[in-house]
């Protein structure tokens, strides 16, 4: 149970991700990929759309996933499932 000092105040509330690190993104990703697959597929995107490859926001993490996304088999499949934890990290 939380514990308020004033009537006024909240309870403590995580702050949203800003950006996410490449490495959490391969993280997502490499479960069902690999390592070394999942490096590969967000490099690839990511140098494609113009993105670094050190972290993102959350529109360009939404829009590498999207492109994944779209991608035949188990890599787009992947990529939708990562997306819906990546949508959940960026409000928890």
């Amino acid at each position: 149970m939380t514990k308020l000092t004033s009537p006024t105040q909240t309870p403590a509330v995580a702050a949203p991700v800003a950006r996410l690190p490449r490495a959490e993104l391969v993280k997502h990703l490499s479960r069902s990929l690999g390592q070394e697959k999942a490096e590969e597929v967000i490099n690839e995107t990511a140098t494609r759309l113009g993105f670094g490859l050190i972290d993102y926001s959350r529109a360009q993490t939404l829009a590498l996933l999207e492109e994944l996304a779209a991608t035949p088999g188990l890599v787009g499949v992947v990529a939708r499932f990562a997306k819906a934890r990546v949508i959940l990290a960026f409000v928890k």
